[in-house]
């Protein structure tokens, strides 16, 4: 899978991170993954970039966030203006690693296996630590096979506030039980400089059998 075939779209206007309350259409049954960089996890992401200075490392480090890994990203002070690093992941639905099979949203507690019809919308979120000066980028949710976006949020913090979680907006678009997840790191200002990026989730709502919900 070639993920430099879609590059970093942010036209969205950069926002404060901040966890956003979400609630999908209608009646559902979700079910998530969440990736924290733990064991071999960390080498099925695919980090890459289009930068000067930036670094990628995936693995243990003393600054995650929960266990012992987490991802970091980093610009040197003279990278320019305009670079990117950038860090994918394809996710399923049928995983069992790392599975919450727990309420979320206001949708009922799912059975296992999720249902055989296809998910109706999805959404992703990432806790990010910035570092330096600050942090932006966004965090979005790629289809594998046309290379669309079907959700993305947009991040700008300034300084060192701690964790932070940036949560995107429920799909408007129906979404596939396979999807990349990315988070990117831009250089859009001189205060964009590092994250450490842990706890990565994503999650997959299915509505009424056959229906979609209103």
């Amino acid at each position: 899978m070639n993920m430099k075939r879609l590059l970093p779209a942010l036209a969205l206007s950069l926002l404060p991170a901040r966890a956003l309350a979400q609630t999908p259409p209608g009646s559902c049954s979700a079910y998530s993954l969440t990736d924290g960089f733990e064991g071999s996890s960390a080498s099925l992401w695919s980090p890459w970039n289009a930068s000067s200075t930036g670094s990628i490392r995936l693995g243990t480090t003393a600054s995650a966030r929960s266990g012992s890994s987490a991802a970091l990203m980093s610009f040197g002070s003279r990278e320019p203006i305009g670079g990117f690093l950038v860090i994918d992941k394809l996710f399923n639905v049928d995983s069992t690693t790392s599975k919450r099979r727990l309420p979320r949203n206001g949708c009922l507690t799912p059975t296992w296996p999720p249902p055989a019809s296809p998910p109706k919308y999805c959404m992703a979120s990432a806790w990010l630590r910035p570092a330096g000066a600050g942090a932006s980028g966004a965090v979005q949710i790629i289809d594998p096979d046309t290379w669309t976006y079907r959700t993305s949020q947009s991040f700008n913090v300034v300084g060192r506030p701690g964790w932070v979680q940036v949560v995107t907006p429920v799909s408007a678009q129906f979404c596939d039980r396979d999807v990349v997840v990315r988070v990117v790191l831009s250089r859009d200002s001189a205060t964009s400089e590092a994250t450490v990026v842990d706890d990565v989730e994503v999650t997959w709502f299915f509505g009424p059998s056959g229906t979609l919900p209103p």
